[in-house]
């Protein structure tokens, strides 16, 4: 029984550091954007919601004390960033618009904070994992064209070596599956320049003895000239890559070794840079120092 309520308080703990610190960091966003919190939850808020809002409905739904809220508001009229409009009904209250100087205002400041967030969440592994759990469901249901438009929405979301190496194989099961082997193959081949799997083997032993098409000799050079001329996915996504690089510069520049030293690792997964390699491991051992 004690073993288990110091379970649950030790999820407590990491629940509400986790949340504190989310809270110091949006804090840290919004004086950055030289906005007060009330302020930059009550862009947010417009930027993000598909419905009028009124500003009860803004107090609510973002937990800001109703005084705080109508204070930022009436300071963001006066400033001309906001505009009150009636609301339809007795009792509706007034619906909070951006005019265009706030849109702007916003432009500026929230909307990049949202890209920050979707970056993050893009790149949750939970988040690939689930996604490639669509592809097999569609795998289960026979639906080919299904899975094939699965993956090429995996593909930019893909941040590690055997995410990579998995959307190669999984691309070779949709193309044997459709009767295209040489390219089929030439995923499969191209797969261990990720990651070395037996599963290779197997499978263009399988197009050999089962399809008549004996693939087990093509080269990783071949591979690549092969899916270069069919116009398919199959680097990693240039985004991905310049986003890690940026990642590892900000981690960096906060004294955040275990960030960008996961980063590096990733990068150089993807890249095979000797540099970046160089720098993983020299925060590795920093980290270590540290530690």
């Amino acid at each position: 029984m004690q073993e288990k309520q110091r379970q649950v308080y030790d999820l407590l703990e990491i629940t509400n550091r986790q949340f504190n610190e989310c809270n110091a960091l949006y804090h840290a966003a919004a004086q950055r954007c030289g906005l007060s919190d009330a302020a930059f939850w009550t862009l947010y808020a417009l930027v993000t919601s598909c419905e009028p809002l009124t500003q009860n409905r803004i107090a609510a739904d973002w937990g800001i004390p109703k005084q705080t809220l109508n204070s930022a508001v009436a300071a963001m009229v006066k400033k001309g960033l906001l505009a009150l409009c009636p609301g339809k009904g007795a009792h509706s209250g007034k619906i909070v618009t951006l005019t265009a100087e706030g849109r702007a205002l916003a432009e500026r400041t929230v909307v990049p904070v949202i890209a920050a967030e979707e970056k993050a969440i893009r790149w949750n592994p939970s988040d690939v994992n689930l996604r490639f759990e669509v592809g097999e469901n569609c795998k289960k249901l026979g639906d080919m064209k299904a899975l094939d438009e699965a993956l090429d929405a995996t593909h930019p979301y893909v941040r590690g070596a055997a995410g990579m190496a998995k959307f190669h194989r999984e691309k070779a099961f949709y193309l044997v599956e459709t009767g295209n082997y040489e390219l089929a193959a030439a995923y499969l081949v191209f797969s261990t320049v990720f990651e070395n799997s037996n599963l290779v083997g197997s499978e263009l032993m399988y197009l050999k003895r089962e399809c008549g098409a004996d693939f087990t000799g093509m080269t990783v050079d071949e591979a690549a000239t092969i899916l270069e001329r069919s116009g398919e996915a199959y680097l990693p996504d240039e985004g991905t890559l310049a986003a890690l690089s940026s990642i590892i510069g900000i981690a960096l520049e906060h004294d955040d070794a275990q960030t960008a030293t996961r980063a590096a690792i990733d990068l150089y997964e993807l890249t095979g840079d000797e540099d970046v390699k160089q720098l993983a491991m020299r925060l590795m051992g920093d980290d270590e120092g540290e530690q």
